[in-house]
């Protein structure tokens, strides 16, 4: 079912009418903050930073999933984030990466030496219990 579509001042969860962002984008032009304005307007300093600063709202826009519904990604964007977080570690630790996990690896296992013990106890346990 398709909702009709609402003005600022019919939508109930807006709490800043037209005319109140023409006086903010006015106030703020004039040198107030944005911290004194959200106090004036009962609002967060985000939403008083999103209506005065045109990068940041396009910022949060095209964040939020109906852009992506509205403009998908093409196969080379896509290809560039599929990348790993282990594949930018890489890149980041260069060949020092096997060395970086060995011993993060080994000290991980000597801390849990006793925990990794009692485990495969327990897994044998249960194998043998299994018909």
């Amino acid at each position: 079912m398709k909702y009709p579509k609402t003005t600022r001042e019919q939508n109930r969860a807006c709490k800043l009418s037209d005319e109140n962002i023409a006086d903010i984008r006015f106030m703020y032009g004039t040198g107030e903050s944005i911290a004194s304005l959200a106090r004036k307007f009962d609002v967060s300093w985000t939403a008083i930073k999103r209506w005065v600063n045109e990068d940041y709202r396009v910022k949060c826009i095209k964040s939020s999933s109906l852009w992506y519904k509205l403009n998908p990604p093409t196969d080379e964007q896509k290809k560039k984030y599929k990348r790993t977080h282990r594949e930018n570690k890489i890149e980041d630790f260069g060949k020092d990466i096997k060395k970086y996990y060995s011993e993060k690896v080994q000290t991980w296992r000597e801390n849990n030496r006793d925990k990794i013990i009692a485990r495969r106890k327990e897994l044998k346990a249960l194998k043998e219990c299994r018909p």
